[in-house]
């Protein structure tokens, strides 16, 4: 061997040594700056970790879509997610539908890897992680309830911890806050013995958080505010869902005369403190609780100038969906009587009322719903003396189902 060549050996060796020791000094300034990566593979792959877990992740993928998941290649798979972990431990996709696809045959493992993911400082920004254990905990747990067998009290309020750190996290959804409600109801009614239906419960809990934070305490009607860990609903939210329960709960328990004597004696209560919250100033179906349409007010008014006769029907034809609310009528001197009628059926409560109080109200009785085609007819009877007779009929466009 000539002398150069061995020269360029000796250069090569001290290349390589050099090189080896620089490699070392960078994994460690590495480390430094980044803690995840001391948790990486041992074997040098010069920073090309994630990467190469790009590449694994994209087999697993293949892998995945060519062998659907069961009890046999489970271990297969859970291995696979561990290696990809292993390059990459701050990779968000893997620990979500790794734990995904593990749920239904490997629980375990599963909450193994959410709990790595919530626990590690790199994915604190991810609130799509802890909400996936939660649910991953309650879907069991769920299918007790709708089959009517005993619930885990202890996985419910486990559930609902992890549902509460999803909920804390950058860029969670306020309807997670429903979400927790709906489970402190499931516990809320466990610790009644299940006494009454979940929807019962549902509305308790949504009424206290109501009370508790003031309506809603900050937002909009579509965004919600943080304060400090919690996440608040919006007003608008909160009151739509309030009474979409009170409609839903008077029809099943109220309304129906088949429902259990017990259950509709423990909502009627209920059912009036939430109006009374939520309903200030509207006017309400009687019948459904629905309140009318906001704007929707009209006032039909006129007056018989110098009446002479004994009786009077002022006939009305019906247009549009709408309720009765209020009749008003006025005169300056003597007395009369007065009655509302829809199609010949005289309006409750209004039969005969001595027009000298000058006003009378339908706003409490049931037969007050016209539809497009009735005829409304108001009729003045057993005038005496009567000097001008001025009346108005103030109805509500209503949302009736």
């Amino acid at each position: 061997m000539k002398r150069a060549d061995y020269f360029l050996v000796v250069i090569f060796v001290v290349s390589l040594v050099a090189a080896s020791v620089l490699g070392l000094k960078t994994k460690a300034l590495q480390d430094g700056y980044t803690k995840s990566r001391s948790n990486l593979t041992a074997v040098p792959l010069a920073g090309f970790h994630k990467f190469i877990a790009d590449c694994m992740f994209m087999n697993f993928i293949q892998f995945a879509g060519s062998n659907t998941i069961d009890d046999e290649n489970v271990a297969i798979y859970y291995k696979m997610i561990n290696q990809i972990i292993k390059m990459d431990p701050d990779f968000e996709r893997i620990y979500y539908e790794g734990a995904m696809s593990l749920a239904p045959y490997a629980r375990d493992e599963a909450m193994e890897l959410i709990d790595r993911a919530v626990e590690n400082p790199h994915l604190k920004g991810s609130w799509r992680i802890p909400l996936l254990g939660s649910q991953i905990i309650l879907r069991p747990e769920m299918m007790k309830h709708y089959t009517g067998k005993k619930l885990n009290i202890a996985q419910v309020k486990l559930a609902k911890s992890y549902m509460k750190q999803s909920l804390a996290r950058p860029g969670a959804r306020y309807t997670l806050y429903s979400s927790i409600l709906r489970i402190e109801a499931l516990i809320n009614r466990d610790a009644n013995d299940n006494k009454y239906p979940l929807n019962i419960y549902e509305l308790e809990v949504w009424l206290n958080y109501f009370k508790s934070t003031d309506g809603g305490m900050f937002g909009n009607d579509m965004v919600a505010t943080t304060y400090e860990t919690d996440r608040y609903i919006a007003p608008g939210i909160i009151t739509k869902r309030l009474s979409d329960y009170v409609y839903k709960i008077n029809k099943m328990y109220i309304r129906d005369a088949s429902a259990d004597a017990s259950t509709k004696s423990y909502v009627e209560p209920l059912l009036k403190d939430v109006i009374e919250l939520i309903y200030k100033g509207q006017v309400l179906d009687k019948e459904t609780l629905i309140p009318y349409a906001v704007g929707q007010r009209k006032i039909m008014q006129d007056t018989l100038e110098n009446p002479s006769k004994k009786t009077y029907v002022i006939e009305l034809h019906a247009r549009e969906h709408y309720a009765i609310h209020e009749l008003v009528i006025k005169t300056f001197k003597g007395s009369a009587k007065a009655m509302v009628s829809i199609n010949g059926k005289a309006v409750t409560g209004l039969h005969a009322i001595d027009i000298k109080t000058e006003k009378t109200s339908v706003e409490s009785v049931s037969l007050n719903k016209v539809k497009p085609g009735d005829t409304v007819e108001i009729t003045i009877l057993d005038l005496e003396d009567c000097g001008d007779i001025a009346y108005s009929l103030e109805t509500f466009k209503g949302h009736f189902r």
